[in-house]
C-alpha cells in the first residue's frame, strides 16, 4: 500500500479510540484527526485526503472552556441532528468520489437512508464490530483505489 494515503479522522472522542486505528498507521497510512465539524471544514478548505472516517455525533466546534456551555445546550436541545451528516454532506461537495466511513454509536434507519443517498462506502457501528473490521475495510480502500 502507498505510503501516501492521508485519513482525515473526525471524532470527539480520539483518546478511547486512537488505538482503533494502529494497524492501519502500521502500514504507512497517515492519520490526521479533528474533533468538529467547524475543524474537518477549516481542514477541508487547505488540506486533501485519501479517505474520511467520520462519527456522527460531534460537537460544532472544538469542545473547550469557551464553548463548554453552547455545546452542552445543543446537547440538551438535540441540535442540530448530526453534525456528522452535516459534514458528510459538506465532504460530498468538494470530494465527490473520495471513500467515506462512518465510525459512530448511532444505529438510526432513517439515519442510514439518508447516508446511503449521499454516498459512503461503508458504516460501522462503535462497541458492536470489531476494530480489525474497520481496519480491513480501510486497508482493502486504499488498496483498491491505489490500483485506480
Amino acid at each position: 500500500m502507498s505510503n501516501t494515503w492521508t485519513i482525515l479522522w473526525v471524532e470527539d472522542d480520539h483518546e478511547n479510540l486512537d488505538a482503533a486505528l494502529l494497524p492501519v498507521t502500521r502500514q504507512g497510512v497517515k492519520v490526521v484527526g479533528c474533533s468538529s465539524f467547524i475543524e474537518a471544514q477549516t481542514r477541508l478548505e487547505t488540506e486533501t485526503y485519501d479517505l474520511f472516517l467520520i462519527d456522527l455525533i460531534l460537537p460544532l466546534q472544538p469542545y473547550n472552556e469557551e464553548t463548554a456551555t453552547a455545546h452542552d445546550d445543543a446537547q440538551e436541545k438535540h441540535l442540530p441532528w448530526y453534525w456528522g451528516v452535516e459534514l458528510i454532506k459538506f465532504v460530498r461537495e468538494k470530494y465527490t468520489s473520495t471513500p467515506v466511513i462512518v465510525f459512530s454509536v448511532v444505529y438510526d434507519p432513517i439515519v442510514n437512508a439518508t447516508l446511503t443517498e449521499i454516498g459512503i462506502e461503508a458504516s460501522y457501528t462503535k462497541g458492536t464490530q470489531s476494530n480489525s473490521e474497520l481496519c480491513d475495510k480501510i486497508v482493502e480502500l486504499c488498496k483498491r483505489e491505489t490500483k485506480a
